[in-house]
């Protein structure tokens, strides 16, 4: 016969496992279903910054002549935004530089190959050779933020 103590911590455990088993497949459900959820809007992609904008005043119910001149606003101001991402992409990819090897700087062997493989699917993924979400997902090379993360992008070379 078992003491009554060690009976009920046993039954304290059993309960506990099964608490984290059916928490655990909660979470797993979870995370299922918001990828699920999200699959078609992955496969479109991300609209860009630009898109983002015009989408804005889309949901305004504006006529086609609207639009039209939405776009041709968009259009003009362009040039002057390119400028600026021109200016500023290689200061803030220096500075994101800088962090990443201040960061390396403290990881495991361990820990930088991990790191590794976590920026080799990032990466895939940014151009569309993986499932997950991610910025740069449908995004032209040249357009939008996706500028920053397009492997060609050269800033001292003017866009077409």
């Amino acid at each position: 016969m078992t003491n009554p103590t060690t009976s009920r911590w046993l039954n304290r455990g059993l309960a506990l496992s099964l608490l984290l088993v059916i928490f655990a497949a909660g979470l797993g459900a979870g995370w299922g279903l918001a990828r699920w959820s999200d699959a078609p809007r992955a496969q479109q992609g991300r609209p860009g910054p630009r898109e983002q904008g015009q989408r804005r005043y889309a949901r305004l119910g504006l006529s086609d002549e609207q639009q039209r001149a939405v776009q041709a606003i968009y259009d003009k101001h362009r040039p002057a935004l390119d400028a600026i991402l021109d200016e500023t992409t290689p200061r803030v990819r220096a500075v994101h530089d800088q962090i990443d090897l201040e960061i390396r700087a403290l990881l495991t062997p361990a820990q930088l190959e991990r790191l590794e493989r976590q920026d080799q699917r990032r990466a895939a993924r940014r151009h569309g050779k993986g499932g997950g979400r991610g910025m740069g997902m449908g995004i032209e090379p040249g357009r939008g933020m996706g500028r920053m993360h397009d492997p060609g992008f050269d800033p001292g070379v003017p866009r077409q």
